[in-house]
Formats: C-alpha cells, structure tokens, sequence
C-alpha cells in the first residue's frame, strides 16, 4: 500500500479505514485487516497469509533466530571465475539456514514446544511447513524487500524437510547452494563414482578418493565425531563425492581443448572432452556445462586459441589516455582507404572499353590534440613515397600557420615501411615511437577515419559504405550503387571530394589548433634537418671544382657551392650529391663515408656588366670577396706558421753526412743558419773580433730582408690564390 494513502485515510478519520497508533513505536500506525477491501485483503493474504493464522504461527517464527555467520558466509562465497551470489541469494540461503538451524534442535526441545505453544510435534510441523511453504511463495514476489523469504526448491514436506536436516548437518552452508552456483558436492566436475560393493577399489581415482574421505574419518573420530565420520563413508560408498585433484585434472582438459588453435565451439570441446571423460569413467557435461566452464577461462585460453594481439587487445589491461593539452605534441598517421568511388575508363585484353571502379588512398598525419589534419597525401595505395609526402605537407602547413616549419615534439605510425622509414621518421620530430604490432587500440587516427567517413563520405552519392565486417544494416543499397554508377566522378574528382574534406576540417579546428600552440616548446626545423628527411641521392659522387659542384640533373645544369670554409677544404673527396626534388634551391652532400655532410646551395649567378648587377649582387660579390681574402690569410698564416715549426725542428735536429748544412740551409730562413752551422762544427768559424761581430750582424740582416722577399715570390708560384676567386 501506498504510504501516502494511508496517512490521507488517517486524516480523513475515513470509515472504510480502522487505523490506530502503533503500541510499540508511536511513529507508525496500525491498519485493521476485517475493514479493509476484498481486494486489499487478498493482497495481504497473497504476500503474508491468513493475518490471524500468521500471529497464531509468530511464536513459532520467533525461534528461527537470524543466522549472521551464514550470512557472512554466503557473502564471501565465490564460484567459478571469482563470481559472488547474487544479493537476494545471499538472504534466501541465510533465512533456510535459520531454519535448519532452529528444526535441528527441536528433538531436544519436544516438551517446550508442548508445554510454551500448546501444540503437539505433528501439529507444530503443519505449521511449519505452512510458514516455509509462505515464504517461498513470497521470495517470487518482485519488490518484496524482506528477509523472512527462502529458496524456490527449499522443501516444505515433513519428509523430505528432514531430509534436508540430516544433509545439512553433514554438508553445512553448502549444501544450501544450488549447482548453478558451482556447489561442488552436486557437480559432475570432480565427482567421484559410487563405489558399489562389487567395484575394486584398485590405484587410481576412486581409490584416492576413499584414501581422502579415510582421512576425513579419522579427523572426526579424534573431534569425537563418529556419527559425522560414518555419514561422510556412507556418502563415499553409496554416491561418490568430490575430488579436488580429480576437478583440477578435468578443468586441464577442457581448458587445454579449448586454447588449441582450432578455436574450436562449445559443442566441438564437449565432444572432445566427454570421450576422454567416458574412457576414464568419469561423468560426462552437457553443452552447457562445457559453454560456461570456456567462459569461466576465457582470460586463460584467449592466447591460445585467438592470438597474442586479441588476449591483449581485449583482455589483458588497458591503459586510459588522454589527449594533449597542447598543439605539435604528438602526432600520428596511418593510410586511409577512402570510402568514395571513381570510375577509371580502359581496355581490356581483347580491345573492349571497360570501366573499372576503383578507391584512391589517403595517407592523413592528425594532431591528437583536437585531431586536426595537418598534413595528408593523396595517391593509388599506401607506400612509403606517399608517407613521405604526407609529412611534407603537415611540415610544409606549419610553415604556413607559423612562419617556419616545426616537428612535433613526438610522432606515431604503425610499422608499414619501418625498414626504411625509421631514420625519415626520426629526422622529422624529436621522438618516434612506433604502434605496436597488432594494437590498434594505441593508434587515435583509426576511430578519427570513421568519423570522416561518417561526417562527410556518407552523404556523397559515391559513398561504398563502411568497412567490410560491419553489419549489413549499415551498410549501402549496392542496387541503387549499381545503378548510380555511370554518374560517378572520375579520379580527379575523388582527389577534390578528398581535398574539399580536408580544407573543411581544417577551417573547423584550425582556430582552436593555433590557440593552442607554445612556440617556445618547439625548435624549427633548419635547411640540414629538412634535407636529411627529404632529400634522395641523384647520379655518381662529384668532387669540388673553383666553382663548387657542378651537377646535371634531369637534364638541368645545377652548380652548388658553400661559404663552409670546411666543404673547400675537402677538395680531394668525392661527394654524394643529395637534393629535394621538390626545391633544387639547396642541396646535401656527403662525403663517401657518410662521416661529412654539408648544406650547398645554387650559386647566384652574377652579371658580367656593373650596370645589370642588382643590389643583391653586390651583397654576393662582396660576400665572396671576403670569403676569399679570408681564406687567402688563413692560408698564408698556415704556411708561415708551419715554416716557423720546420725551421725550429730542422735546426735543433743532428744530422750526420755532408749534406747538414745544404739541408739546414733549405729548411731554415736565410742568414739565422750561420750560428747554428758554428754551433754545429764547434765554433770554427766564430770571429772574435767586436768588429767583425757588427759587420756579421749588418750582413746578417740584409740577408734575412731579402730571404723573406724570395720566400713570398716562392709561395706565390706555387700556390694559385684566382680558384678562391
């Protein structure tokens, strides 16, 4: 009854209502049965019984105390794959253990039942079964909140009530569980064969099993328990019982038959299993039993049977990510086989005109932080010259928002290509960090496919619906496509539908994109990095002419060169020219063993007259100028320095033979060599007159003058200073 209902009809003093306050809690009220409808009256009477009858049996219901341990107990119990009792379980076999526990001792308390109810054994047992029989009926009722209900087969017979008395004084709480919730002394899983009089108890299950239930006897013996000791025999000798080795044996099979690589159903793994059960003369399973027996070990066989990918895709634990909180963080790319048709005229083997339909493929780069496409590539199918391109353009789109081209800070692909495509990936962000093999959980792009296919393929009259596994409801009317096909854009339309996709993505989230981007996290990409990613060998190596390299490509004259006084000094190797096919502007080399590499660039071509030169061409003339008397000081720093070092070495050097002083006079300047050729020959020549002294010492420095003068016109004739012109 609506609570509200009876406190109007309390209000209302209504007649047709015998309401008073409640002795015992003045907070509640009491409703009088005999005035109510005949209909309200038959809804108390399905859900409590006859009321009068019921407080004639409440004497009765007062010694069916509470069981709490059992309720502990059901609580905690699990079955199966770590699986708990369902909550209006748990109080169904609580309420029947507080029976059971309250009819166990009414042997010993027949004369109080007499003597305090007024009732014999027989009459208080038809109460009894009367109250049960209540109870069951009210455990089906839905919304009945109660405790005082009980299990649906819960017995209401005296019999058979006994019966269940002697079971659960042996089998305890579990006994009370149904076999759907794995009650082990029910299942076939475990279950040991009778052991009849004319069976020989010989090695094997059966006589582990009695080896065990011996134990168990003894054990009771010692608690003094031989009644409970003789019922457990009885159990073993008249019905079998269970075997834990034997269940873990039998589970083993099942499991081992399930994770072979067949995969194979429920109804294969009990045909299997029930023959190797049969032979060893153990209880075959049902279907059934076998189908939840794979579920309960799904997360063991998965591996086995599905693959390493599906167990970690699907049951091993998941990682939850979330987006960047900002743009150029972290992008990812993958190909995309674009659900929109065109049609493509040709001639078959025969000379017929044919039309064949066909997809086109889009390898899209996303940043993850709002999915935005900032780069993509068009082309026939996915292959590392459209993965290239692809990451050119996003670099090419930086250039565009920013000024300057930027690498994210971190990149993502699957492995397509990987032989190859490592070192590209590596050249064009800071961190590269490939899918692993099989999940496509890791890779964002994939879920952000079907929203483009969805968003905007969808409505295209080219549409070819979505991926083959999808369910048949969503997928297109292939009649209506059949015939709507001779309307279909060419290959150059699909191109526009695709880039007119893209154009509209992009005008959505680019705002947001640019808003979110902290140029100070990020390093622009420079000419070097741009070429190691982009650049391709062309023709054979080239060395270095006075006017750099020269290299003809594709039949174009290119002439590169660099103000890297380093690239100049490695004249005498041969280079790898390397070069953007998109920009001939600028060029790598490489020397041969890939240990120098050096950006060059297209030599400005100046004009032969003053009056054509631009102002730029005066800027490059003087630049070259200076490059070159750089040089040319450079080299005759380095000469001078490394004659110093000769003279030094030569001089403090004893050579043995006649050819000391030629060769002294060679290496050293001119006139210094005479006190070291004294020195040499014990001072034979040293004069000892003051006057010849000075008159030496005046020679001496005439000499040294005109010495350097033949030294420098020398070095002009051997080194030619116009090929750093």
């Amino acid at each position: 009854m609506n609570e509200e209902t009876i406190k109007c009809a309390k209000r209302r003093d209504s007649n047709c209502w015998n309401i008073i306050d409640d002795p015992d809690d003045k907070r509640r009220v009491l409703v009088g049965f005999d005035k109510l409808s005949p209909a309200r009256k038959r809804d108390v009477e399905v859900r409590f019984g006859n009321p009068y009858d019921l407080v004639a049996r409440t004497p009765i219901l007062a010694m069916v105390e509470s069981d709490w341990k059992a309720c502990d107990y059901f609580r905690g119990y699990r079955y199966g794959a770590n699986l708990s009792l369902p909550g209006d379980r748990v109080n169904q076999y609580t309420r029947a253990a507080s029976w059971l526990n309250m009819l166990k001792g009414v042997k010993d308390k027949k004369a109080a039942i007499k003597k305090e109810l007024g009732l014999m054994l027989t009459e208080f047992y038809i109460h009894v079964q009367e109250l049960i029989s209540l109870e069951k009926e009210r455990g089906k009722l839905k919304g009945y909140a109660g405790l005082d209900v009980l299990p649906g087969d819960f017995p209401s017979s005296y019999q058979r009530l006994m019966a269940k008395v002697e079971g659960y004084k042996t089998g305890g709480y579990d006994s009370l569980i149904d076999p759907l919730f794995g009650n082990k002394n029910a299942a076939k899983i475990g279950k040991v064969p009778s052991l009849g009089a004319d069976m020989e108890i010989t090695e094997g299950v059966n006589a582990g099993y009695l080896q065990e239930a011996v134990g168990i006897n003894e054990g009771l013996m010692m608690q003094n328990e031989p009644q409970k000791a003789v019922l457990v025999q009885k159990s073993v000798e008249k019905t079998g019982g269970y075997c834990p080795d034997l269940a873990k044996r039998q589970i083993a099979i099942i499991r081992h038959t399930q994770s072979l690589h067949n995969n194979l159903d429920a109804g294969q793994v009990a045909k299997f299993v029930n023959y190797i059960f049969k032979q060893n003369g153990w209880k075959t399973l049902s279907r059934a039993r076998i189908h939840d027996i794979m579920s309960e070990n799904k997360h063991l066989t998965t591996s086995g049977n599905r693959g390493t990918d599906i167990y970690r895709n699907e049951i091993a634990m998941q990682m939850k990510r979330k987006a960047p909180d900002a743009a150029m963080k972290y992008w990812t790319l993958d190909g995309w086989m674009v659900e929109l048709m065109y049609q493509q005229p040709g001639v078959n083997k025969k000379g017929h005109k044919v039309v064949d339909y066909k997809r086109l493929t889009a390898v899209i780069v996303i940043d993850a932080f709002n999915k935005y496409p900032v780069g993509y590539a068009i082309g026939e199918q996915e292959n590392t010259d459209l993965i290239r391109e692809a990451n050119r353009n996003a670099l090419l789109h930086t250039k565009e928002l920013f000024g300057n081209y930027y690498r994210p800070a971190q990149l993502q692909s699957d492995n397509y290509g990987n032989g190859n495509l490592v070192p590209f990936y590596q050249a064009i962000t800071n961190l590269y960090v490939p899918a692993r093999v099989g999940n496509s959980k890791a890779k964002v792009i994939e879920p952000y496919f079907m929203y483009l296919n969805k968003e905007y393929c969808q409505i295209q009259p080219n549409w070819t619906g979505f991926n083959l596994d999808s369910k048949k409801a969503n997928q297109v009317n292939r009649e209506m496509t059949d015939k709507m096909k001779g309307s279909f854009p060419d290959k150059a339309g699909v191109i526009k539908q695709i880039e007119r996709i893209i154009d509209r993505e992009r005008a959505k989230k680019v705002d947001a994109f640019m808003a979110a981007y902290a140029p100070v996290q990020h390093t622009p990409m420079n000419d070097m990095d741009w070429l190691n990613a982009f650049s391709v060998p062309v023709g054979k190596t080239n060395s270095i002419t006075g006017q750099g390299i020269i290299k003809t490509i594709k039949g174009v004259e290119y002439t590169y060169d660099s103000f890297e006084p380093q690239f100049r000094a490695n004249r005498h190797l041969d280079w790898q020219v390397k070069v953007d096919e998109y920009d001939m502007s600028k060029a790598l080399v490489e020397s041969p063993d890939g240990k120098l590499r050096f950006v060059v660039y297209e030599k400005r071509a100046v004009p032969m007259d003053i009056a054509s030169m631009l102002p730029e061409d005066h800027q490059y003339l003087a630049h070259v100028t200076k490059f070159n008397k750089d040089r040319e000081a450079e080299v005759m720093q380095t000469l001078a320095s490394d004659a110093d070092i000769t003279r030094q070495v030569v001089l403090d050097t004893h050579f043995e033979g006649d050819d000391e002083l030629a060769l002294k006079m060679r290496l050293t300047y001119a006139g210094q060599q005479k006190d070291r050729l004294n020195k040499a020959k014990n001072n034979a020549f040293a004069l000892t007159q003051k006057k010849e002294q000075r008159r030496i010492a005046d020679v001496e420095a005439d000499n040294t003058a005109a010495w350097e003068e033949k030294q420098r016109a020398y070095q002009d004739s051997k080194v030619d200073f116009s090929s750093y012109q």
